[in-house]
């Protein structure tokens, strides 16, 4: 009794403090915390919530002090633990979790509680070694089945982490395992079941896999809808046995014969079985068949037979399905592209083509479904067929607008217009018979607009399409010209369409790529944020403009973005943990792997890694205004690590190229090149970036005597100086530059609807990475001198020659495009952007030189008092460095003035061209919400350039020898 009362004490008097913690009080769960202490003073609970209160104030130092004396007394008491567990997630210390854990599982190696918990620290660390040996202590102490298949997944995880020795050694002793179970008769769950079949299915015993199904194990998975039919599939496929899948997806089809996936697996097994010659007489493999269960189809005969079969049925329905009709078009164009005859009596391909559209013109999928197919028909015809559909939907020439009669006619009439484009038909018009097909579609919008159906604001609307394919027009123009004034146009249809249709997310896309190409990146940012991109679609969908925000000089908008991408992967990142967590505790093995796999997916994401070295730049870029700052922002970062040693062969692409609308085939031959371009050209530029980061940094370290970490960019065996380690990571950057200028020399030309380019080619055809190593080798070589007493007279020249006069190339050629060129805004913002982080790393390099100088001159000076030559002169580096600085400061002031000179040229030259149409602007003025965008666009750009160089100005200022 006297214990119990004890405990009910503790409990009492920790009541207030999680009271106050749970409602963010945080100071009065200090006070009350200091209350409980004064009383008892040992309270290891109490300690560890007033170790909580002063973390969420910001007082982490104190915190952890007090935290570390906790953790050294090796406590056991559950609700201590679960404090110290709080704490240790908040400040991301899984490791001296999972230690207090085990330092209490020793104290009482009986507590499942505390043995559970500590199973879940290894889990959030990753360590399934540790999980494993963990699960088996508990399992030995409380025989409980969970337990055990915890020890089995834990297995196979490190096999799913070590590929080496996953079929060797894992997996070889999770089935083992895993089959001692099932004799014993101790398996009885469907959790467990689907654990042995990724056993299984991980060491292609497919043909036990499918006995599992079939048995009596089989029978447990009842959760997952058609998940034994599934199953079946997967195994029968991976072993090649093509006549029992042959019969099932006919069979499958024969239940629904709108099933696209069962007749892509039918015509797979089909073909299997023609290039092999098999029959059921010659068949070495015996597979049954259940009563009335049909024989394979093993001929193209029996295969046509069967698609005109599944036809003539659905033909009696009132409703007709596309699935039979599309896997006749299939079939032709398998065996045309196999060069095989029997393909002409399926029939002809444009009555088919026709035949289709007559039956599902009304529907807006009818384009995609026939896009696939009109490239079986020549160029005559495709004129034909386009002809042909054309009269039924009265579309005429393309210069005439007939006159709608309903939605309908507006689908068959929006169906043969993408045809036609999809066709290549309009590449052959010239500009200006595009600019009135423009005007024209811009005419066929305004009236459907007037007859469309009653629909809710958040419904896409079908006369949409008219508007985007005159703006892809419109682009088609701008690649042949690169006249800017069609791009003005594009922006103001869209803009007219937007209002008329603001949930139209193709429109958004579109709005966003052209804006992008006038450099107004605030316009482009507003429509981003129209889009409501939610969870995931931040890592697919940020692509859209994390290549434009620095590059257009919006440097603050690119802090906010950064920091809401990198709080979406962190947290998602954490929660996966939670999640593994949870699947553990329910049983749910499969949802372990899933979440493990979908974990590494994020931490590997392609936009992960940009926007965690982009913010560190901008930190670096922003915020130094002395060299004291720049050190403080180096110490933040706290190691130079993660990306900078990523494994980038399994960094992966996350990003969705296939978002927007493209009606053009030949985009849809080559989007997979471009994609593996576009990839190849972002890790590329993130590599650089990574390595300029890491290069800053260790410069910075170096001349403040701290060690840098090695991650293994050295080896770990031997001891290495920081100027070995600065020294190394300039060779890599160094290299990486080298390849770059040879691999992206040329760069493949992206479409409107693909991906933008990014900085890379700019970066390196200005010679600004060529500047970022030579300013880097120059410091290098004073390191050298200082610590070996060299006097290198001509260091200063070479460091002048290799960045400043570089730089002042560079501005006066911007200077020269601003006052030639009025189409060459966007460029010249671009330049000038690069020259402002140029001299914002520049600056950090300079603090670095002025560091490693000044105390080396105040030596000198020293030395020569004592020995009495007060006229010997001092080496001319000092006075060459002191010469750079002031010329980087007259650069700085040159450029802010540049920036603030590119808006009333902007403003003057841009806009007295542009013209709209009366009836874009009877009811609205389209052209001045256009204007104010650009011209807030630009006008942030140059204020966000003039702070970073205002700030590099006063850092440069502040560097006297």
């Amino acid at each position: 009794m006297a214990t119990r009362s004890h405990v009910d004490v503790n409990e009492r008097r920790l009541r207030p403090i999680y009271d106050c913690l749970d409602n963010g009080s945080n100071k009065e769960a200090l006070r009350e915390a200091d209350k409980v202490l004064k009383k008892q003073k040992d309270f290891q609970c109490a300690k560890v919530l007033k170790c909580l209160a002063l973390m969420r104030l910001g007082r982490s130092d104190d915190s952890q002090e007090f935290l570390k004396a906790v953790h050294d007394q090796q406590p056991c008491d559950e609700a201590t633990l679960q404090a110290m567990a709080i704490c240790y997630r908040e400040c991301d210390r899984l490791d001296l979790l999972a230690d207090a854990y085990c330092n209490a599982s020793k104290k009482r190696p009986d507590s499942e509680e505390i043995m559970t918990a500590l199973f879940m620290a290894y889990v959030r660390l990753g360590d399934y070694k540790r999980q494993q040996l963990t699960a088996m202590s508990l399992f030995k102490s409380k025989p409980k089945t969970p337990y055990y298949f915890w020890a089995i997944m834990s297995i196979v995880m490190q096999a799913h982490c070590d590929p080496k020795l996953s079929k060797t050694m894992y997996l070889p002793l999770a089935e083992r395992m895993v089959v001692k179970h099932i004799k014993d008769g101790k398996v009885d769950s469907e959790a467990e079941v689907a654990l042995y079949l990724i056993i299984l299915e991980e060491l292609g015993k497919y043909d036990e896999a499918l006995c599992v199904l079939g048995g009596e194990l089989g029978g447990k998975l009842v959760t997952e809808l058609d998940m034994h039919i599934a199953k079946k599939l997967e195994y029968l496929t991976k072993m090649a046995r093509w006549p029992e899948l042959n019969v099932i997806y006919r069979k499958q089809l024969k239940k629904d014969n709108d099933s696209w996936f069962c007749y892509e697996g039918y015509f797979k097994s089909l073909f299997h079985l023609v290039d092999t010659g098999w029959t059921p007489a010659n068949s070495e493999l015996e597979y049954s068949l259940d009563e009335g269960e049909c024989q394979a189809d093993y001929t193209i005969e029996a295969a046509i037979e069967f698609i005109n079969q599944a036809i003539a049925d659905n033909q009696s329905s009132e409703r007709p399905k596309r699935g039979p009709y599309l896997a006749r078009l299939e079939l032709y164009k398998q065996l045309k592209q196999k060069e095989n005859t029997l393909y002409q009596s399926i029939g002809e391909v444009g009555i088919m083509l026709e035949s289709y559209f007559d039956m599902f013109c009304r529907k807006q999928c009818c384009f995609r479904d026939l896009s696939q197919y009109v490239c079986l028909l020549d160029d005559t015809a495709k004129k034909q067929f386009l002809q042909c559909i054309g009269e039924k939907a009265k579309y005429g020439e393309w210069s005439t607008l007939p006159e709608f009669e309903n939605m309908h006619h507006v689908q068959q009439h929006m169906t043969v217009l993408q045809l036609t484009r999809y066709c290549g038909l309009h590449t052959d018009l010239s500009h200006a018979d595009k600019h009135l097909l423009v005007q024209h579609l811009y005419d066929a919008f305004e009236q459907a607009y007037k007859i469309r159906i009653a629909h809710v604001a958040t419904d896409m609307q079908l006369i949409d399409n008219y508007a985007i394919i005159a703006v892809h027009l419109l682009m088609d123009i701008y690649c042949d010209t690169g006249d800017m004034t069609v791009v003005w146009r594009g922006i103001e249809i869209l803009e007219n369409v937007f209002r008329k249709a603001p949930t139209d997310f193709q429109v958004k896309l579109l709005l966003i790529k052209l804006y992008s190409e006038l450099g107004a990146f605030g316009a482009c940012a507003d429509m981003y944020d129209r889009l409501e991109v939610k969870h995931l679609q931040q890592d697919t969908l940020g692509f859209m403009v994390c290549n434009d925000m620095t590059r257009y000089g919006h440097f603050g908008a690119s802090c906010t973005f950064y920091d809401t991408t990198l709080r979406f992967f962190n947290h998602n990142i954490k929660e996966m943990l939670e999640y593994i967590i949870s699947a553990y505790k329910y049983g749910s093995f499969t949802k372990v792997y899933e979440f493990v796999k979908f974990k590494e997916h994020l931490e590997n994401s392609l936009n992960y890694g940009l926007a965690m070295v982009s913010r560190l730049l901008l930190d670096l870029t922003m915020d130094c205004d002395s060299h004291e700052k720049a050190e403080e922002d180096i110490s933040a970062m706290h190691s130079i690590r993660g990306l900078y040693d990523a494994d980038w062969e399994k960094m992966n692409d996350n990003r969705d190229l296939d978002i927007m609308v493209s009606y053009s085939d030949e985009y849809q031959k080559s989007s997979h090149k471009i994609a593996e371009a576009s990839f190849k050209e972002e890790k590329a530029w993130l590599k650089v970036q990574s390595l300029s980061v890491r290069c800053l940094a260790s410069a910075v370290m170096m001349s403040s005597d701290v060690p840098i970490p090695l991650n293994g960019c050295l080896g770990e065996d031997k001891d290495f100086t920081n100027e070995d380690v600065f020294e190394s990571v300039t060779d890599n950057l160094e290299s990486h530059l080298q390849i770059c200028q040879t691999e992206f020399r040329q760069l493949m030309q992206f479409p409107i609807n693909g991906p933008r380019h990014t900085k890379l080619k700019a970066f390196l055809d200005k010679k600004h990475g060529q500047v970022l190593i030579n300013a880097l080798r120059a410091t290098l070589h004073i390191k050298k001198c200082q610590n070996n007493g060299i006097e290198s007279e001509k260091l200063g020249e070479k460091f002048s020659h290799g960045t400043v006069d570089i730089l002042k190339e560079r501005v006066a050629k911007a200077r020269e495009g601003l006052a030639e060129n009025k189409d060459c805004y966007p460029e010249v913002l671009a330049d000038i952007v690069l020259v402002t982080e140029t001299i914002s790393y520049l600056a950090i390099i300079c603090g670095v030189c002025h560091k490693m100088l000044k105390p080396w001159k105040s030596n000198l000076q020293r030395k020569k008092k004592k020995k009495g030559h007060q006229e010997t002169k001092l080496p001319s580096v000092f006075s060459s460095f002191s010469e750079i600085f002031k010329s980087l400061v007259q650069i700085a002031k040159e450029v802010s003035q540049l920036a603030q000179d590119i808006i009333p040229k902007f403003l003057h030259e841009e806009f007295q061209d542009i013209h709209i149409e009366d009836h874009l602007t009877e009811k609205e003025n389209i052209i001045h919400e256009i204007h104010t965008k650009a011209t807030d666009s630009y006008k942030q750009s140059a204020n966000d350039i003039c702070e970073i160089l205002k700030r590099k100005i006063k850092y440069l200022q502040s560097l006297r020898l």
